[in-house]
């Protein structure tokens, strides 16, 4: 590269460095060596002085039936020259025991060498490792589970350990249940071991690596050469043990050194067992783009022109993203408010004739009605329809597939749901299911087809229909949907990226696809509601002054936001303690939410349509019924003096002549003319609605206390309770709304706090300055943080939504208070939903310190799966037909030889078989070619015969993408049944259709890296290598990769295939004259002068 850029007179930036941003993982390693010959004792330890730790240890010989290799804490390797495998011990933690340091060491019977390692645990200092020792274990002690029969280190194998967990717990039989769960907690004392440590006086012994018991003695002690094993003193066993009528708490950083922090206890053991067997019925996404031999051959052979449209198709493909969303949130908030006004109309209409009882029995009937056409089709027909479906979105974006979540039916459910819920009175909001409907929207309209209708358009751009592009348009979806309902193009586009994806998804570029596919649903949502509200076409209508915030009760041409927002310096500190109560909200809402849901989910499963729907009717009867009887004993509270002044007041007459006004944001209901209903101002109206007076009523005359306390608590319970009971059942609706508008109620209520406190102090001048709005603002935004953990696009999203420029940096600080508090108190409500389906969501390295510290104590080999269902990359049908009916696996490893499939391979120094793979083919790819006939090779051939024709090429790599005709289990019975027996005897080939060099690993490498490689990349699968050298041809760097460099190698290419062209045409043109000389020096040319070729 560099030859050809100095000879194209270009000088690279040589003087520039590449940065590595690679994990670093070091290992110190301190050794001494005692003795001399082949007797050595190697000891790995670090005192900390002022520290006492407790420990004692058991052995368990390798052939132990209850051997366990989740509570190690000394390893213990016994090592020979004649065989590696007979001297190994390992031992592990059970009961502590007072010292300042620990070392242990054995000497096996006839073993003649004998190396002890020993590891310290410390509170203040961290533990140092032998890496040689701990890797050998960890390979020793999983060829010990795989002789046990655990699956092949597969996860299935948790599956089976949680329903023999479940069985035991069921019968009530406490002890076995505790020995099953004591293989993957060492925190676990299982009694049966306690038994087997006693002598027949009853004192506690220590079994030696024979199976012989030594009586306990001084735990400073060590055993020589001889084999003996050291032992502790039977007063520390017991402190370790403890009495079993009281069993002491055992402490992380007492009881497991540094390299075991992290093991689970017994109840988040159960947890992830549970979780385990839930996982089972998801799949992974794979978004790394196609790479196999059709597509590298249909890529070659692309010109400049399909790029550019292909471009230029991005583009507009966001703007009709963002146009369609515009239109249907238009649609449906206009039904939406039709159905409100309707109700509301004949409410009052009973009331003001005097008939309560009709008015209650209307306004509790209607609500049930809207209720029951909510919950119906999403009970009988789309269950995924319920809820918001961001935790699916999220679900989706992070790699893994949910079955029937973009369909078009799923968008009519939702839509249609959505429309009756909201009017119905039910504590739900309309934010969630708008990223959900925008996601459908997005993923339909990008993949440029349908899956519910069969049909795909556009077939010359296959770029579009890839699981990597549809990501992306989906992304944009969730942007433009979030944008439009609540006109905020900036917030929308965060939303998109911080409470979806669970990392960047994808560029720069798409970025502004996002921005783009918002603006232009935020315009012509705002245009086509200024239509509709002056029913006109005038060019002066289209005045944006004249257009409402989502969240302002008046046009920006009457608030006064510059003036209304405001706050003093000492107020930022009420406003993080603020943050601080509303983070505790949250975790308190969140976690007896998921109690509720739990009970949901065990008596009410979406298995029973029926049950899910009384549910939901109950809940919007009893809603509605509450609303509606809070409203009829509301005190009434006297007009303010200055309603006149309010916007949206109208002037009336009464019988007497008298001057009367009335104003829609307070209603009268029972109350006399001249006042209204301090309950029913709020309780009637839909959250978002009552959202909006309780930010703005009053704060163009300067006069924000229209609300008492009462009434505020009262609400603020009754959104706080009601939304608990009534998000995800089944009826579509979410919890941003009604969180924001919970929040409100409290900013208010803490700003009559402000007001109550300054005015007892006697600061009257501060008290009379506190801005309610400004509470109420802060508080909206705290909530949803502590609830939901948004932190940047919730604090966009109400600057926008509420013109409250001026509140920039209380909100952050707010914010970040409440979600700090909320993320040490407890799980985030969508984070919450995901790991209670079991889902196997894989969020950023950097956000939990868990997970990085857990994937930084592991290698890839300890969580592998050896157990592989492998295909020859020449098959017959039948053998597919096989592996597919057999197994659920969504990819299959392709191999060089049909001996590595079916015959033994070779192993490595692990135990595991090794294979030689030249590529991986997907389940959907194969039923794809059972369903088509693709890749069957005639009688008589060895190989499948590719099409030298660039459109039939591409033909093909359009029938073997899955998107948008996606197949499910059901299409996979109707693709078998539809072969004949001729048909299974036939071959296929899989080398011009399987992935071609498949991301690979090494099998000592950390976890942590293929964390970060499945994560950043998309993948579904990450397949090990053998540890050890390997062959390497070479290297790239940063500046190899760079766009000028790619260029020149391209030319260079160019110009040798031109000049080689030509020199063929001329030589084909001249052969027939028969000049023998002139056509040599024509074929000198065919090498370049200062070519490498």
């Amino acid at each position: 590269s560099r030859s050809s850029a100095s000879a194209s007179g270009i000088s690279l930036p040589s003087h520039y460095e590449t940065m590595d941003y690679d994990v670093e993982v070091n290992v110190n390693v301190s050794a001494s060596s005692q003795g001399g010959g082949k007797n050595r004792s190697t000891s790995t330890t670090r005192r900390s002085s002022g520290t006492k730790l407790k420990k004692c240890v058991s052995f368990e010989s390798e052939g132990h039936d209850d051997f366990d290799t989740s509570g190690m804490l000394d390893i213990v390797v016994n090592k020979s020259a004649e065989s590696a495998d007979s001297g190994l011990a390992l031992a592990r933690t059970r009961r502590k025991a007072k010292g300042d340091s620990y070392s242990s060491s054995y000497g096996g019977g006839g073993i003649v060498g004998t190396s002890a390692f020993s590891l310290q645990t410390s509170t203040q200092s961290s533990t140092v490792v032998d890496e040689t020792s701990l890797s050998y274990t960890r390979l020793r002690a999983m060829n010990s589970l795989k002789q046990r029969g655990n699956a092949a280190m597969s996860t299935e194998r948790y599956v089976q350990v949680s329903r023999q967990v479940h069985k035991t717990s069921s019968r009530g039989s406490s002890r076995l249940n505790d020995s099953v769960l004591s293989q993957f907690s060492p925190y676990i004392v299982d009694e049966d071991e306690e038994e087997e440590d006693k002598d027949e006086h009853g004192r506690i012994t220590s079994p030696d690596h024979s199976g012989r018991s030594s009586r306990a003695s001084n735990p400073s002690s060590r055993s020589g050469l001889g084999g003996s094993v050291s032992s502790l003193t039977e007063e520390s066993l017991r402190t370790c043990f403890g009495d079993k009528k009281r069993r002491p708490k055992r402490s992380e950083s007492t009881f497991l050194p540094a390299h075991l922090h992290g093991a689970p206890t017994k109840r988040s053991t159960q947890i992830a067992l549970q979780m385990f067997q839930n996982m089972q019925i998801y799949n992974s996404q794979n978004y790394e783009p196609s790479d196999s031999s059709i597509d590298r051959t249909a890529a070659l052979n692309l010109p400049r022109r399909h790029y550019i449209m292909s471009n230029l198709y991005r583009w507009l493909l966001a703007l009709v993203i963002g146009l369609t969303m515009g239109v249907i949130t238009f649609v449906m908030y206009t039904i939406m408010s039709l159905l409100i006004g309707q109700k509301l109309k004949w409410t009052q209409e009973f009331i003001t004739r005097n008939n309560s009882a009709a008015a209650i029995g209307f306004f509790v009937g209607a609500g049930a009605l809207l209720v029951l056409f909510a919950t119906l089709p999403v009970s009988f027909f789309q269950p995924i329809a319920a809820g918001s479906g961001i935790a699916e979105m999220k679900v989706y974006l992070n790699g893994i597939h949910v079955p029937g979540l973009l369909r078009i039916s799923t968008l009519a459910t939702k839509a249609f749901s959505l429309c009756c819920s909201i009017p119905s009175g039910m504590v739900v909001g309309t934010a969630g299911p708008y990223v959900h409907l925008g996601a459908i929207v997005g993923g339909g309209i990008g993949s440029l087809g349908s899956n519910s209708f069969k049909f795909k358009l556009n077939k010359g751009h296959v770029d579009f229909q890839s699981k990597f592009a549809h990501r992306s348009f989906v992304t944009i979806g969730i942007a433009a949907g979030t944008a439009a309902v609540f006109t905020a193009p900036i917030g929308g586009v965060l939303i998109a990226y911080e409470d979806c994806g669970s990392f960047y998804l994808g560029s720069t570029k798409m970025f502004w696809q996002c921005f783009l596919a918002t603006c232009s649903g935020v315009f012509i949502n705002q245009i086509l509601t200024l239509l509709y509200k002056r029913d006109a076409l005038g060019i002066n209508n289209f005045d944006t002054t004249q257009y409402t915030r989502a969240f302002a009760l008046y046009d920006d041409s009457t608030a006064r936001y510059s003036q209304v927002y405001r706050y003093s310096w000492w107020e930022v500190i009420s406003f993080a303690l603020m943050g601080c109560l509303a983070g505790l909200a949250g975790s308190l809402f969140v976690n007896l939410h998921m109690r509720v849901h739990r009970l949901r989910g065990r008596f009410l499963p979406a298995s029973n349509p029926w049950k899910r729907s009384i549910e939901a009717l109950f809940l919007g009867v009893m809603t509605a019924a509450v609303t509606i009887l809070v409203c009829y004993f509301s005190p009434c509270e006297p007009l303010p003096e200055n309603i006149q002044e309010y916007p949206m007041t109208e002037e009336g007459l009464t019988l007497n002549g008298t001057s009367t006004y009335e104003n829609e944001n307070l209603n009268q209901l029972w109350c006399d003319p001249g006042s209204y209903s301090a309950f029913g101002t709020i309780f009637l109206q839909p959250a978002g609605v009552s959202l909006k007076e309780i930010l703005h009523l009053g704060e163009t005359v300067n006069q924000q206390d229209q609300f008492t306390t009462g009434s505020m608590a009262a609400y603020m319970f009754f959104i706080y309770i009601f939304l608990i009971l009534t998000y995800g059942c089944s009826i579509a609706g979410g919890t941003m709304v009604p969180l924001l508008t919970c929040g409100s109620t409290y900013g208010r209520l803490c700003a009559k706090l402000a007001v109550f406190l300054l005015s007892k102090a006697g600061a009257t001048t501060s008290a009379s300055n506190i801005s309610f709005a400004t509470y109420s603002v802060i508080g909206a935004a705290s909530l949803q943080s502590g609830a939901s953990r948004m932190t940047l696009s919730i604090a966009v999203l109400v600057l926008e939504t509420c013109g409250a420029l001026e509140l920039t940096i209380p909100l952050m600080i707010t914010i970040f208070f409440a979600k700090a508090v909320g993320d040490w108190t407890g799980t985030g409500l969508y984070d919450a939903y995901i790991a209670l389906k079991g889902v196997p969501y894989l969020p950023e390295d950097e956000i939990s310190y868990e997970q990085k510290m857990i994937s930084e104590k592991l290698d890839v080999q300890e969580i592998m799966t050896s157990d592989l269902v492998c295909l020859p990359p020449v098959t017959t049908v039948g053998q597919v037909v096989q592996v597919l009916k057999t197994c659920k696996h969504s990819a299959f490893p392709v191999l060089e030889k049909e001996m590595d499939v079916f015959g033994d391979s070779a192993r490595d120094e692990g135990g595991f078989p090794t294979r030689n793979m030249v590529g991986y083919i997907f389940r959907s790819q194969l039923l794809n070619m059972l369903d088509k006939g693709i890749g069957f090779v005639r009688k008589g051939e060895t190989e499948y015969d590719l099409s030298d024709n660039h459109k039939d090429v591409l033909g093909l790599v359009e029938d073997m993408k899955d998107l948008p005709i996606k197949r499910d289990a059901g299409s996979q019975d109707e693709v078998i049944k539809s072969l004949t027996q001729e048909d299974t005897e036939r071959c296929m080939d899989l080398r011009p259709f399987m992935q071609l060099d498949p991301c690979i690993i090494s099998s000592n490498a950390n976890v942590a890296k293929a964390y970060r490689l499945f994560q950043k990349m998309g993948l579904s699968h990450l397949y090990v290598a053998p540890a050890g050298p390997r062959p390497v041809v070479g290297v790239i760097t940063r500046k190899d990769l760079t766009f000028e460099n790619c260029q020149l190698q391209l030319g260079e290419r160019a110009s040798y295939e031109m000049k080689a062209l030509r020199s063929r045409e001329r030589i084909s043109s001249r052969s027939m004259s028969g000049g023998e000389e002139e056509r040599r020096e024509e074929g000198n040319e065919l090498k370049p002068a200062g070519s490498s070729f």
